[in-house]
């Protein structure tokens, strides 16, 4: 028994894999537009003191949070904070 292709079913399929395609492309081009004020030193905790770290880490690495909510989860919480 042969299937006959449906050329609406096709172009639905082809509308809709460039629709997620192009969304995709969308929210990537204006999440990276909108992370790219934000100094690298906010963004994740670094091994390495720089200026401006706010907590020392558990795990050793050094926060850039500017609030207590949050400030190195992921690192085994705060050992120590830091006078800025």
């Amino acid at each position: 028994m042969r299937m006959k292709l449906n050329p609406a079913g096709i172009i639905n399929v082809v509308a809709l894999v460039l629709l997620v395609s192009v969304t995709s492309a969308i929210f990537v081009f204006i999440y990276k537009g909108t992370m790219s004020h934000v100094p690298p030193t906010n963004r994740l905790p670094t091994i390495e003191r720089n200026e401006g770290a706010r907590a020392q880490c558990k795990d050793g690495f050094y926060s850039y949070s500017t609030s207590r909510s949050g400030t190195c989860s992921g690192h085994g919480g705060v050992k120590e904070w830091l006078n800025v």
